[in-house]
Formats: structure tokens, C-alpha cells, sequence
């Protein structure tokens, strides 16, 4: 199945090269020798193994007496065209031609061999391997383009007879590998916050405590009067006098203390930093 469809291919392609050579021939017949030109073209994409083409091409370019061009189709058509009765005469004309025009004879070679080369007078699809071309005298641009190799465009001033352009590409550098994004554990010094002043609050506790001891002593002090009135009353009211006695008591302990604590604060005034811990936050002090 794999052979016939093969087949069934080939005969397609050569069947549209020959109709792509049959309009060329018609162009060419009308003198229009361009429009034959991308015609032999076509044919010579669909069936590279016909190099009649190149010949074709290499007789429009002749009557249009473009003979660099004509020159290089008509190397690549001898070397794989069959026996033409008209060839002889064509490699007649084109060197006449080359001869008459002055053409400057560029021999090109190239490090490494296998390029490509385009010149700035040919049309872009004409390229070619490193070989002696016909450039018309003046300036010309030749690219020289391989795989690997940084691609070169060179002016040439050609001047006749001939002229040898010697050309050594330049090796592309490899691409640098893109490095790898690794997470990287880097110890981050603790933010310096603004400065508190923890004495503050210490103040402002032993304030609260001693008003919760002041009110506190002033009801022991009530409860304390009202039950010396009598036996029975100080009986009932003993208890109650025992609790708000106590809560002055601590309460004043508690204000002495965190005023104690405000005071030596204020006196140290150490610096304090607060600091993320990942997921929480650190406190502490500079001693």
C-alpha cells in the first residue's frame, strides 16, 4: 500500500512539473521570459530530478542577457541534463555573452565548504555552493549562510577580469544554559521597628491596680463600719470584709510592682526590636 501511494505521488508531481514547464514554454514563446523563468522554476521544485529545468531557466536568463544568471543554471544543467541538441549552442551565446559584457570571474571559497551563497544581484532563491560565478563590475554583496556559523554578508568592488573572495565563518557561540531557580535559605537580619516604650503600659497597669485598691479598701472600710455595730452584724459581714480587704491588699501589691517595673524601664531605656519568625512574631530587648 505504502509502495502504490509512492507511486500514486510521483505521478502527480511529475505530471505538474510538466504542466508547470508546458506554461513556461507558452510565457517564453511570448517573449516573456520572466513569468517563464518562475515557471521552469516551479517545475524544477516539483521534480528536482529533471535538469532540463536548469537548462530552461539558463536559455530565458540567455535571452534576457542576464549571463551571471544564465552562467550558473547552465553549470547545474550540464552536470544533470541528458543530451540536448541545443545545449552546444547555448554554452556558445552565454559565453560570448560573459565575454562581451566583461563580467568579473569571482571564484569563492569558503571555511567550512558546506554554505550557502546568495548574492545582492541575483534573485533571493538563487543560491549556490562555493563555485566561480559572473558578476557585472561595480559593488556587489555575497552571503555566505552554514549551519552553526554566524552568516556573513560581504561587499565586494569588483573589478575585471576576475577576483577571488576567500571567506572563514565565524563559529556561533552555544546558547548558556538558563539557571535553575533554587530556593535559597538566606538568614535576614530582624527588622528594626519604630521604639516602643513598654514602661507605659506598666505605668498605666499600676494605676488601674491601685484605683481597683482603692475602691476596694473603701468598701472593706464600710463593710467594716457597718458590721462593728453589733456582734451579730460583724458575724454576717466578716466574710465579705475578708475578700474586699484582700483585693486592696493585692491590688496595691500588684500597682507597687508594675510601677517598680515602669520606673526601671524608663531608667534602663534599652533599645527593643521586633522581629518575624515565620510564623509568628519575636519580641525582645538589646541589654
Amino acid at each position: 500500500m505504502r509502495v502504490l501511494l509512492t507511486l500514486i505521488i510521483l505521478a502527480v508531481t511529475r505530471v505538474a512539473a510538466a504542466d508547470a514547464v508546458d506554461e513556461g514554454m507558452a510565457f517564453a514563446s511570448q517573449h516573456r521570459f520572466t513569468e517563464a523563468i518562475a515557471k521552469f522554476k516551479q517545475a524544477r521544485t516539483e521534480a528536482p530530478s529533471r535538469g532540463e529545468t536548469d537548462c530552461l531557466i539558463a536559455l530565458a536568463y540567455r535571452r534576457l542577457e542576464r549571463w551571471g544568471q544564465a552562467k550558473l543554471f547552465l553549470s547545474r544543467c550540464q552536470t544533470v541534463a541528458r543530451e540536448i541538441d541545443w545545449l552546444p549552442q547555448l554554452v556558445a551565446d552565454i559565453d560570448a555573452g560573459i565575454a562581451h559584457a566583461q563580467l568579473v570571474a569571482v571564484s569563492l571559497s569558503t571555511e567550512p565548504r558546506d554554505v550557502t551563497i546568495g548574492v545582492g544581484s541575483f534573485a533571493p532563491d538563487e543560491t549556490f555552493a562555493p563555485q566561480t560565478i559572473y558578476l557585472a563590475p561595480g559593488t556587489d554583496v555575497v552571503t555566505i549562510a552554514a549551519a552553526g556559523y554566524k552568516t556573513e554578508r560581504i561587499p565586494i568592488e569588483l573589478v575585471p577580469p576576475s577576483q577571488h573572495v576567500d571567506v572563514k565563518l565565524s563559529r556561533l557561540e552555544p546558547p548558556t544554559p538558563t539557571a535553575r531557580s533554587v530556593p535559597l535559605s538566606i538568614a535576614v537580619a530582624p527588622e528594626q521597628a519604630p521604639r516602643r516604650h513598654p514602661e507605659i503600659y506598666f505605668f498605666s497597669g499600676a494605676a488601674a491596680a491601685v484605683a481597683v485598691g482603692v475602691t476596694a479598701h473603701i468598701l472593706a472600710a464600710g463593710t467594716a463600719n457597718d458590721a462593728s455595730r453589733s456582734v451579730t452584724t460583724w458575724q454576717n459581714d466578716r466574710g465579705r470584709f475578708d475578700v474586699e480587704r484582700d483585693i486592696a491588699y493585692a491590688s496595691y501589691g500588684v500597682a507597687a510592682v508594675s510601677a517598680a517595673v515602669a520606673v526601671w524601664l524608663s531608667a534602663r531605656g534599652r533599645d527593643q526590636w521586633i522581629a518575624p519568625t515565620g510564623t509568628s512574631v519575636a519580641w525582645g530587648m538589646t541589654w
